[in-house]
């Protein structure tokens, strides 16, 4: 199995999926929240804001989608950041 490695100013993660329990046991995977994703790798020109297992809130509709040893596998650029959750 081979290993990916983020590039320039990009940063590879993966999306960060959360669930609600309702008080009755239902588990209600779609909610108002903010979708997260979780640093994986970290290009060496990215500043110092971020780094590997950081937990950040990204532009989706800017996040790069391709599919690596039948995995989707998702890139972005360190621009698309918006916060890094503390």
């Amino acid at each position: 199995m081979s290993k990916l490695k983020a590039t320039g100013t990009r940063i590879l993660i993966e999306k960060v999926e959360e669930s609600r329990t309702t008080a009755g046991g239902i588990v209600l995977q779609h909610s108002q929240e903010v979708p997260k994703a979780k640093i994986l790798s970290v290009g060496p020109q990215v500043k110092e804001d971020v780094a590997v297992g950081n937990i950040i809130v990204v532009d989706w509709s800017k996040v790069g989608v391709f599919n690596f040893e039948n995995e989707k596998q998702y890139v972005v650029d360190e621009s698309t950041v918006l916060a890094v959750l503390e």
